[in-house]
């Protein structure tokens, strides 16, 4: 056998390493969220190391296009703002309104599939209530703000022994 006609043959459907007939993908969107695995993204802001690294709002869009559908946001008071970065670890600072709208322009891209956004609060009061105006200015009608009706919360009494 030639090598063109092993690379044919490597490549050839009779040689592919799954079962061509499955190939179709299928999502069963009833069941409970925890019956999901769900691609997740720590530290999202960093493009490098955890200590002295280099925080940027691209790389959101980056993950969210990949297939990410939790990302981390680390919000810290930086005067009278919120911003992005890893604490006191000397990492650069992205603006959190920025985060935002990169997510809202990135997220729904690629999937319809929701987006769940892992805060880790750091914030003063004050700079907490821009962090939630900004979300409901950014996301609008994207962002789920109240149960949906079609499922509504059940509350269980805890039965004391």
């Amino acid at each position: 056998m030639s090598g063109d006609g092993f690379l044919r043959f490597l490549m050839s459907d009779e040689n592919s390493p799954v079962f061509l007939d499955r190939t179709e993908r299928y999502q069963d969107m009833d069941q409970p969220l925890c019956h999901y695995y769900i691609n997740s993204s720590h530290n999202t802001y960093l493009s490098g190391r955890q200590y002295g690294g280099k925080s940027s709002t691209e790389i959101y869009r980056q993950v969210l296009l990949s297939g990410c559908r939790c990302v981390e946001l680390d919000a810290w008071d930086r005067e009278n703002e919120p911003i992005i970065t890893h604490g006191k670890a000397m990492c650069t600072d992205v603006s959190f309104k920025e985060v935002l709208l990169q997510i809202r322009d990135t997220a729904f891209l690629r999937t319809d599939f929701p987006v769940i956004l892992s805060f880790e609060n750091h914030c003063s009061k004050s700079n907490q209530l821009k962090m939630a105006k900004y979300c409901m200015e950014v996301f609008g009608d994207m962002l789920l703000s109240k149960p949906l009706d079609e499922f509504p919360i059940k509350v269980q009494k805890l039965k004391r022994s």
